[in-house]
């Protein structure tokens, strides 16, 4: 029987090890990002212990931890990057074409799709249990799909235009950082959600700092760049304590109406001093093109 088999299935266990990354990037002689993430740890287990239970539950989870992350970038950056790729994915889609009509003038046949090969076992098997039934019993397996995050810190510095700029924006996270997300469909066809988000602190700064000459802006490292930017002047635009988030919800699949539950916990005293004058004025520095 099927629950039989379940039974004889070893359990998955992959795990991958990211080495620490530290990257910058130029763009016509002018920096546009760098770029330090500490190592990252990657986990995926598929949990079949509960497929007999009642009811019966199939978890997979992806478990992702890190140190640091640290980025310096202007508000240009995101869109050159974009612009690189869309360039680079008319190219490969070019070749592709190219290549596919050669096999097609041969006589061979086509490729085939990518996609479908890249499916899993796991991914067979939790889609089988889902839509298969026995004659007289439905499969009632419940699929579970648990997503969690565990970050140290997160140290994010945007330049309005260029990294000479003389002022920059901080975006701090850190004391720990972590979330989850707990996906499952029950056996009445309704998809349940439950997030879990925890932040040690989370601000946003305005940073007025001495312009560094073209030399030393070219040859700053990151921890140079935040040493300079913690010995500034700096103005608070956004700052929460320490703080937990949760939200629960339902929604019968199929439809779009859901049904949620959100909860906001700060511990301790909350001091928040917001300053929209100074958020607004991000925005409104248009990005400088490279010279």
């Amino acid at each position: 029987s099927l629950h039989d088999a379940l039974r004889s299935l070893s359990q998955l266990h992959i795990n991958i090890g990211i080495g620490k990354l530290s990257a910058s990037l130029d763009c016509e002689i002018r920096k546009i990002l760098i770029l330090d993430v500490d190592p990252i740890a990657i986990k995926v287990v598929d949990d079949w212990s509960r497929a007999t239970t009642d009811p019966a539950e199939l978890e997979l989870a992806f478990d992702v931890k890190m140190g640091s992350l640290s980025v310096i970038a202007t508000v240009g950056t995101l869109p050159a990057l974009l612009n690189v790729a869309r360039k680079v994915q008319a190219l490969v889609d070019e070749k592709v074409s190219v290549a596919n009509a050669t096999i097609a003038r041969a006589g061979l046949p086509p490729r085939p799709n990518s996609t479908r090969q890249g499916e899993t076992a796991v991914s067979l098997i939790a889609s089988k249990l889902g839509t298969e039934s026995s004659p007289g019993e439905e499969c009632s397996i419940r699929i579970l799909n648990r997503l969690a995050i565990a970050v140290d810190r997160i140290r994010i510095a945007v330049f309005p235009g260029r990294f000479d700029d003389g002022e920059v924006y901080r975006l701090d996270a850190g004391s720990s950082i972590r979330a989850q997300l707990v996906r499952g469909v029950t056996t009445d066809r309704n998809i349940h959600r439950d997030l879990h988000l925890f932040l040690g602190f989370f601000s946003i700064r305005k940073v007025n700092h001495r312009k560094l000459s073209k030399e030393l802006e070219t040859s700053y490292s990151l921890t140079q760049w935040f040493e300079l930017f913690r010995t500034s002047t700096e103005r608070n635009i956004f700052k929460v304590p320490t703080t937990q988030v949760s939200m629960e919800s339902d929604q019968l699949e199929g439809t779009r109406r859901l049904e949620h539950k959100f909860t906001m916990i700060f511990e301790g005293q909350v001091d928040m001093a917001l300053n929209v004058r100074a958020f607004l004025s991000l925005f409104a520095h248009p990005a400088h093109e490279p010279s």
